[in-house]
């Protein structure tokens, strides 16, 4: 099966960059306190759009981790998208309002959407990102966890981009389906995301 990972993640994983800044004020005294949580705490939303917006950039898709720039900045729009409310928006925010605002704050705009409310589905996923063609944003969600990935079909070439693990692609529709099916499978329906809710999202420039 040709399903090739073109390059690791790793690199953005910083400590640095996972931090939350809190303002802390005591007397005349103030600062910022950075505050980390390996476990709650992530920027996938800011990975996932500077692969997104890079790769719609180019005409033959994204090579290497270092073309995704910085991981600082990265984390200033996962910061900005973890809000709690979009403005003008009153009461929980959908999974498909939270991708919206995160692409518009962009400059990207949606398209086509399949959403599941319960029941992820790593097939139905696997197949929408093959056969439709562009490139689309995929957000998972439960109690335990939200992440956020993307995927690319484009002139018979297939990628799938982990803000976690990296980047992954095939020039054979039907290996690229097995090979993102398996890894969907391997660290999300398998690791408590089978009851989920879900949405993959066509991105637009």
């Amino acid at each position: 099966m040709m399903f090739t990972k073109v390059f690791s993640t790793a690199t953005l994983q910083t400590h640095s960059s996972f931090s939350r800044w809190q303002k802390k004020t005591s007397g005349c005294d103030t600062r910022m306190e950075a505050v980390y949580s390996e476990e709650y705490t992530g920027i996938c939303g800011g990975i996932a759009l500077a692969w997104l917006k890079k790769s719609i950039s180019s005409n033959n898709g994204v090579h290497s981790s270092d073309e995704l720039g910085s991981p600082h900045l990265m984390a200033i729009v996962s910061g900005a998208s973890n809000k709690k409310s979009i403005p003008g928006h009153q009461g929980a925010v959908t999974l498909l309002q939270h991708d919206v605002a995160l692409l518009a704050s962009q400059g990207l705009s949606p398209g086509e959407s399949l959403y599941g409310r319960t029941n992820f589905d790593p097939v139905a996923t696997s197949l929408w990102i093959a056969k439709h063609e562009g490139h689309c944003i995929v957000t998972v969600s439960n109690t335990k966890i939200f992440h956020v990935m993307g995927g690319r079909s484009q002139n018979g070439v297939y990628d799938f981009f982990d803000p976690s693990h990296g980047l992954f692609r095939s020039s054979n529709m039907n290996d690229f389906v097995m090979g993102t099916l398996e890894h969907l499978y391997t660290y999300y329906y398998s690791k408590g995301c089978a009851s989920g809710k879900w949405l993959i999202l066509q991105v637009k420039p």
